[in-house]
């Protein structure tokens, strides 16, 4: 009821989805919402606000980081159910201010709009909560796996992930030939490499980006360069 009613009635604020969070929490005090589902309504609201935005001014819509988040969410869970990536963004510069670039081949590797922010705290502590349903076993199981790694350690990835010396990116298409490697599937981790030069420029690790889809793919910022879009 609740994604339905924010679906439906997306404002530009974000008062919609408090209204109706606390509607529906007035007439059952019980309700259990994890914030994996109230993140997805906010990307959901970003994303409409947007689009709304543009077609006043009768343009051509602007992909968002809004949009980013929302296709690496999409990405990570087709990827746990199906073991595959089936949709990715092209390789596109229209609207972008700034581009990225291997800096051994200065092959063109994604631009700003392909770049996902981490959710700040004051973004995180303005989005409701259920107090019932952090003391909640579910809830309990969920604050444990945001901080936790796969069953077989990945100390590359967790180590630039750490150093804050990366951007976080969404899947690109170029992407996809290089996690395939010499398999037929999506391989679940691994190196990612320049599609030019093959210089390493990055990891991706779909298993410890399960609880944090957009912590996925890493670049190392060392490895590239960020240009104006003249």
């Amino acid at each position: 009821v609740l994604g339905d009613c924010e679906k439906s009635n997306i404002d530009a604020d974000g008062q919609v989805l408090h209204t109706y969070y606390r509607q529906v929490a007035s007439a059952r005090p019980c309700m259990a919402v994890n914030p994996g589902f109230v993140k997805q309504l906010e990307i959901f609201r970003q994303m409409k606000s947007i689009q709304v935005q543009v077609q006043k001014r009768n343009n051509t819509p602007v992909l968002s980081k809004a949009h980013a988040i929302f296709r690496c969410y999409r990405a990570s869970a087709e990827f746990h159910e199906m073991g595959t990536i089936s949709k990715t963004f092209p390789l596109l510069m229209d609207h972008a201010k700034k581009f990225f670039v291997c800096k051994k081949c200065n092959s063109c590797l994604f631009s700003d709009r392909n770049v996902l922010e981490d959710w700040s705290e004051e973004e995180l502590d303005a989005l409701p909560k259920s107090d019932y349903w952090i003391s909640s076993a579910g809830g309990k199981k969920y604050l444990g796996m945001e901080g936790s790694t796969s069953s077989i350690p990945n100390l590359a990835f967790q180590n630039a992930l750490n150093s804050r010396n990366v951007l976080k990116v969404e899947p690109i298409d170029w992407m996809l030939r290089i996690m395939r490697g010499i398999c037929t599937h999506i391989q679940s981790r691994g190196i990612l490499l320049c599609p030019k030069c093959d210089q390493k420029i990055g990891y991706w690790d779909w298993c410890l980006g399960r609880a944090e889809p957009t912590s996925s793919i890493i670049v190392s910022k060392s490895r590239i360069e960020c240009r104006l879009n003249c």
